[in-house]
């Protein structure tokens, strides 16, 4: 997935940008998300010396508001003691429930940039989103549902130079001619909290949205100075030339109430220059907060700059956007076929600030808010508030929350537009005639040898489960039915999960046969309904079996039978035209995940011959052709931005889970495959490349598992490659780590050197290779700093830092499974 919208680069301090993805929850509404690209941070090589120093945070006994969860990558320890104390600084100063997940890199970047950051992902109309049709920052989309959105992702990725000339202390005493890199990390964390618009100019246009028609929270705050909201359509097209003036016109205003207290009770000025400047203008505040307390925000920073408190206007930005908020957790009433008694109303409010005692009320109505019914909820612990709706005629009741803070603003739930009732829940009295709802998704097949297989649903119903059970068959034999369990319920979700284990050790199952399924759901109605699903027919999911288990295999695919070898979803083993023999092929090109569930799309191809793993000299080989979309620069295999991949997995489990056998990777591995992919080539026989993969180079299959392995290519929405081709598939037998020493036959290069122990370690190499250890000794023969690189092609540059050593003589080192080679450098 590839695409540019806009780019925020500041001259010396910071920049952040952001996106958001999606939870797997079957049967759940899904946010829409969208991403945009990391951008960079440039010095403006300014001397300020201004400083303003942390407020105290502990005193009186004050406690965090919100938790960081920091991944380090190459940091040397004081590095990291000053990310950790800009993390601590705004762990007191914004409230969340979900911990704030960061990925933060230190590594040589180019020329004059501190640092490269950028949020995984917007999210809009998510659980309990304020304002809908608007994209929110991870984290704050996080906190206001009150759960990560995705667990798979972080929130925030960061990269800082490790050659600039940093202050690295926590205590603000920042001397002439160093940066204050507590100061960068707290603004650019300010970036990726919420600090950013989506103003944008292409050309003669401006325009906002990110490529869609919904703008970002903190573009619905900002005015111009004739007190014209900038995203209002009927004012300014978008895109048009009449945004770029607005973009370029010194004269934008972040206006909101909170923040507009913070600066004098007028809107906060911000920097929107003549020039346009991608990554300074818009999504900072004007310089003339400089040298006051609300500096940090603004567009640039110098030498000897200490800004440790963000000021109380970027606060009262961050509170207007959502960091000060009122979160509800209610389930919605079901129906009831007759009320002869009031029903009771409980609900969880969690506030930010303190609610005004004798604010939170519930509204019902049973005439579509006709008539509104107002009722005082009234709680022991302030956090449970509970009424009553008095009996009510059959009809449909409809209600919602209500709740105000001391900050004078009152919440609704569900979320209301100004002076309307657009959105309510409800519930209805009288008889049942509704159905259950079935949601599930089937398997492509099944295998033969797992003794139980798990099969899961969410089903809902308008008042409650009675039971759920499946029915099955193996072919045309007699069906045989099995209770579904209740697993549990999605947060705050109406749909229940159940789950149920088909023991399929008890049939004969051999290649091919075909299982047969549907899934029975009954109500507790007075009169119960039943929901069969599928409605007419059965699931079929088809039974393969397996060869027996073995240590050697290979494979060619030029037998007849050698499709039969393998469980293929997606892949064939075919002969594309121009291809003298047959290979494994995905689709040709292969397709993007977006009209998918979750927005990707999964090949595979399951060997079906165990492989009883060797104790040593345990490695498969193949030949191959990976023409799939790369990642953006600098990123590999599990950063959010390493775009469609391949990867080789195994099971010790007869598929119950898979594991990494090495990294996934794409066309990056081998200069031949970006080039294609580069020109928007196909594969032809010529680019095969043979690849060797350690099936012991891991941390979960050991010598004697009997596994099974699978070749997987994974794709995101929009771009694609022509795809992946394998041919020749040799598993331990005479594949031997004696074999195939690429490191040997490679050219390391080390620059410069000597060097202040910040040097780039080049490999020349006419094949990628996998899993190397890099490591650097001292003189004495110790170990003074290692680093694992999951695989590097040729000519990539690997940047390694250790200036923080003595000078003197050192000795790389590059180890991989089969071989290791050493190379001489100095530091000075």
């Amino acid at each position: 997935m590839k695409k540019t919208f806009y780019f925020i680069t500041i001259p010396i301090v910071l920049i952040l940008l952001f996106v958001i993805p999606v939870v797997a929850q079957d049967g759940i509404k899904y946010p829409e998300t969208q991403k945009v690209p990391f951008v960079n941070i440039y010095s403006s090589g300014k001397i300020e010396n201004f400083k303003i120093k942390a407020q105290e945070l502990k005193k009186a006994g004050a406690q965090p508001t919100s938790t960081f969860e920091v991944t380090y990558n190459g940091f040397t320890p004081d590095a990291k003691a000053a990310f950790e104390k800009a993390v601590e600084l705004w762990s007191y100063l914004i409230y969340s429930n979900v911990p704030i997940k960061i990925t933060a890199s230190w590594e040589v970047l180019g020329t004059g940039i501190l640092g490269s950051c950028g949020p995984e992902t917007f999210y809009r109309d998510f659980k309990n989103a304020p304002v809908p049709n608007t994209w929110y920052p991870v984290a704050l989309a996080n906190k206001i549902a009150g759960y990560d959105l995705n667990t798979e992702i972080g929130d925030i990725n960061a990269r800082f130079s490790s050659v600039f000339n940093w202050y690295l202390g926590t205590d603000g005493n920042c001397p002439p001619q160093l940066y204050d890199f507590v100061s960068i990390v707290l603004h650019e964390l300010g970036h990726g909290l919420g600090f950013i618009g989506s103003a944008n100019i292409e050309g003669t246009l401006g325009d906002w949205g990110m490529g869609t028609v919904f703008p970002m929270i903190y573009d619905r705050f900002v005015y111009n100075g004739s007190n014209q909201l900038v995203i209002d359509t009927f004012l300014f097209v978008n895109p048009s030339t009449q945004l770029k003036t607005q973009y370029t016109s010194t004269d934008l205003f972040f206006k909101s109430s909170l923040s507009d207290v913070a600066n004098g009770n007028t809107p906060s000025k911000l920097y929107v220059p003549r020039t346009w400047n991608d990554g300074s203008s818009y999504s900072h505040l004007d310089e003339i907060y400089n040298g006051t307390s609300n500096a940090l925000m603004t567009y640039s920073s110098g030498t000897e700059e200490v800004t440790h408190h963000p000021g109380n206007i970027t606060l009262g930005m961050f509170a207007e956007m959502g960091w000060i908020n009122v979160l509800y957790k209610h389930f919605q009433l079901k129906d009831k076929e007759t009320m002869s008694a009031p029903i009771t109303v409980e609900a969880e409010i969690y506030s930010d600030s303190l609610l005004i005692e004798g604010s939170v009320f519930l509204h019902y109505s049973n005439d579509n808010f006709v008539t509104d019914n107002k009722v005082l909820m009234t709680t022991l612990n302030d956090t449970n508030y509970t009424t009553q709706i008095p009996v009510q005629p059959d009809g449909k009741i409809k209600y919602y929350f209500e709740a105000k803070n001391t900050l004078d603003r009152t919440y609704y739930y569900p979320v209301q537009k100004a002076e309307t009732i657009d959105s309510t829940f409800s519930f209805t009295i009288g008889p049942d005639v509704t159905k259950p709802l079935i949601n599930h998704y089937p398997d492509p097949y099944v295998l033969a040898k797992i003794p139980n297989y798990e099969l899961i649903m969410d089903v809902y119903d308008n008042i409650e489960i009675d039971s759920v059970y499946i029915e099955y068959k193996i072919n045309d034999n007699a069906s045989k039915k099995v209770k579904c369990n209740y697993v549990g319920n999605y947060d705050y979700s109406d749909y229940l999960i159940y789950n149920a284990f088909l023991p399929l050790s008890e049939e004969v199952l051999t290649d091919y046969d075909v299982l047969y399924y549907r899934i029975v759901a009954v109500d507790k109605a007075t009169i119960s309904n039943t929901t069969i699903s599928p409605l007419a027919d059965w699931y079929e999911v088809v039974v393969y079996d397996f060869m027996d288990a073995t240590q050697d295999y290979s494979i060619n695919m030029d037998n007849t039978d050698d499709e039969n070898k393998f469980i293929l979803n997606g892949f064939t083993v075919s002969q594309p035209s121009g291809f003298s023999s047959k290979a494994l092929h995905s689709p040709h090109p292969y397709e993007e995940g977006e009209n998918y569930e979750l927005k990707e799309i999964n090949y595979t191809a399951l060997l079906k011959v165990p492989i009883i793993l060797k104790n040593e000299d345990s490695y498969i080989r193949f030949n191959e052709i990976v023409i799939v979309e790369p990642g953006s620069a600098g990123t590999s295999y599990g950063d959010s931005e390493f775009w469609d991949f391949v990867i080789l997995e195994g099971t010790k489990d007869m598929g119950a889970s898979w594991h990494e056998i090495a990294d996934g990777y794409d066309c990056s591995i081998n200069t031949i495959f970006k080039n294609a992919y580069d020109a928007g080539q196909s594969g032809t026989e010529s680019m095969y490349r043979s690849h060797m993969i350690n099936l012991l180079g891991n941390d979960y299959f050991n010598g004697q598992d009997t596994i099974l392995i699978r070749f997987r290519l994974w794709s995101d929405p929009l771009s694609v490659g022509w795809g992946w081709a394998i041919d020749n598939i040799e598993i331990q037998g005479t594949v031997s780590s004696t074999e195939d020493l690429i490191l040997k036959n490679s050219q390391i290069s080390i620059y410069p050197n000597p060097s202040n122990g910040r040097f780039s370690v080049n490999v020349k190499s006419e094949d990628m290779i996998d899993n190397i250890a890099v490591s650097v000794i001292n003189s004495a023969g110790s170990q003074v700093y290692s680093k694992y690189v999951n695989n590097m092609n040729n000519n990539q540059k690997l940047d390694i830092d250790i200036s923080y050593l003595p000078s003197g003589i050192y000795f790389l080192k590059l180890q991989t499974p089969n071989e290791s080679k050493t190379e001489k450098f100095i530091i000075q």
